[in-house]
């Protein structure tokens, strides 16, 4: 985490990685306030909403950037397009059009307000699960193999969220994230901007 600054400190030989950046954890108050749940189409409706709220709350200008972080597939194609009418986005690196969104490093879309895709690589769409190495994604839990897919036997196979649960986050100090590199550059870029 040396190589991103704004991302996390620390890490001596007596304390972890102190993370400087926080995630939203969805609850039935991000659901009340900021009428998130889950999922592109409420991302959507976020974002379309964004600038409606900002003007409305009276309070101080945030210092901290909002990143939304997508898989570079078909789930975001509608929140893209709704970005893609907007006045107000920057694409970086500039030389990309609003019409190929999906290729920028990162993407900021008006105030404080940005979005970073997976990156694609030489696929035509990304998940976050991609940048994991493949034996991670061969670790079975209770004998069942990860899927990626929707629908899947559950008798053989287990989820995303089994997989982020029970598989990452359980076993996150012996994981190789080294597949995350270009996806946290990419935060790490918008977080300077």
């Amino acid at each position: 985490m040396h190589q991103y600054p704004n991302l996390a400190r620390g890490k001596t030989k007596t304390d972890a990685y102190k993370l400087l950046i926080r995630f939203v954890e969805y609850s039935k108050r991000t659901r009340f306030l900021l009428q998130l749940y889950g999922g592109g189409s409420y991302l959507k409706d976020f974002v379309g909403d964004f600038d409606n709220h900002d003007r409305y709350y009276r309070a101080p200008l945030p210092i901290e950037p909002v990143i939304i972080i997508l898989d570079n597939d078909s789930g975001p194609k509608h929140l893209l397009k709704r970005v893609e009418g907007l006045a107000s986005v920057t694409i970086y690196p500039k030389k990309i059009k609003k019409s190929n969104l999906r290729e920028a490093d990162y993407i900021h879309v008006m105030h404080n307000l940005y979005i970073v895709l997976t990156p694609l690589g030489k696929a035509e769409e990304s998940a976050m699960e991609d940048l994991f190495d493949p034996g991670t994604k061969k670790i079975k839990l209770r004998g069942k193999s990860f899927n990626l897919g929707k629908d899947f036997d559950k008798d053989r196979y287990y989820g995303k969220d089994c997989f982020a649960n029970e598989v990452v986050k359980a076993q996150k100090g012996s994981i190789n994230f080294d597949g995350f590199r270009a996806l946290l550059g990419r935060v790490s870029q918008a977080i300077e901007h």
